[in-house]
This record gives C-alpha cells, structure tokens and sequence, in this order.
C-alpha cells in the first residue's frame, strides 16, 4: 500500500509505500470477503470455510464486531464459546 505523487510530466516525484500489520491484514481481508458476498455473514463464512459463529468471533477478534447488531454478535459469540 503507498502513495505517489507524479509531477506535470507524469513522472513520480515523491513515492511511499506503507507495510500493514498482520492485525490491519486480517481486517482487511475480512472487510473484502464481507463486501465480496453482500454483506450477508452466511455466504462470507461460506466463503471462508468457516461457520458463522466462528466468522463472528474473527470479527470479534479483529475489532470489528461494532458492524454487527449486538444480539447477532452476542448469539454467535456464545454459540462459538459452546463449540457450535
């Protein structure tokens, strides 16, 4: 990831790239499957080879749980804990 900026000639005059942390790559990540399938946290685990309480808990995990509605988060989470 990085930014360049090129002068009038469409040459780069300044070039910077940033490294993402493994945290900022599993997000990212899951933001782009997310908005791969809709939105829709079935298919995403679908995709995932994952079940929908263990999506929820990398969501958890990954700081991300404030997208979802708090009863959805809470039912899948305890879900995830009892091994569903």
């Amino acid at each position: 990831m990085g930014e360049a900026i090129l002068d009038a000639a469409g040459r780069p005059a300044f070039l910077q790239s940033f490294r993402l942390s493994e945290t900022q790559t599993r997000r990212a990540r899951l933001l782009e499957a997310l908005a791969a399938n809709d939105w829709h946290l079935d298919r995403t685990a679908e995709a995932l080879h994952l079940t929908r309480p263990a999506l929820v808990a990398l969501l958890h995990n990954s700081a991300l749980t404030w997208m979802l509605r708090q009863d959805v988060a809470d039912r899948n989470l305890a879900a995830h804990r009892r091994g569903q």
